[in-house]
């Protein structure tokens, strides 16, 4: 498929119901709390999204509704120096934020001031 469109992944987050917090036995016997889950849209320049689930930790909101970005520590240096993707660690960008956090003077540091935002 050949398009104008660039190739980026953005996650795209809409009204469907929190899947709530579970407990949960794991292989050791032993209980295991499960976060709960957010259904999200993964677009990957593909023509169809991918629906995916996101964990929403304890305490804290679920995401607002609208397309976001990838953020937090979720990519890594796995064998041979090839991206290892984390999930655990993923939060997600709201799209506009971003955008305005890139057009803004850099922070201290020199890095753009991006947060993620639920």
């Amino acid at each position: 498929m050949t398009t104008d469109v660039p190739q980026c992944v953005f996650v795209e987050i809409g009204n469907e119901p929190l899947e709530a917090a579970r407990t949960i036995t794991g292989k050791d016997g032993m209980p295991k709390v499960m976060p709960a889950r957010q259904t999200a849209w993964l677009w990957i320049g593909k023509r169809h999204p991918i629906e995916i689930k996101v964990e929403i930790e304890t305490g804290t909101s679920p995401y607002r509704p609208g397309l976001h970005l990838l953020g937090g520590p979720v990519f890594e240096a796995g064998e041979w120096g090839r991206p290892k993707f984390n999930s655990r660690h993923l939060v997600l960008v709201p799209v506009a934020e971003a955008f305005d956090a890139l057009m803004q003077p850099s922070g201290e540091d020199g890095k753009p001031k991006v947060a993620a935002v639920k």
